[in-house]
């Protein structure tokens, strides 16, 4: 692997991970009472971002990795 792709995987995992932060915050804030955060407007937004950025840049390392091993 060359550096170009290893910073690409990382980025993703970083992604990754802040969108897990965002949905973990979103369940625990709340913890006392059953209310879930989710729905609301802001953590709706950061999720949908996140959420979206991160499923774009897996699929994209996905095809990344199909391009450069190809035989």
């Amino acid at each position: 692997m060359n550096g170009r792709s290893v910073t690409f995987l990382f980025l993703v995992q970083v992604v990754g991970a802040i969108f897990y932060c965002i949905l973990l915050a979103a369940y625990a804030l709340p913890f006392p009472s059953t209310r879930v955060l989710i729905g609301d407007p802001t953590f709706k937004l950061l999720l949908t971002l996140f959420g979206g950025l991160l499923l774009v840049s897996t699929f994209a390392s996905m095809a990344a990795s199909k391009i450069i091993r190809k035989p």
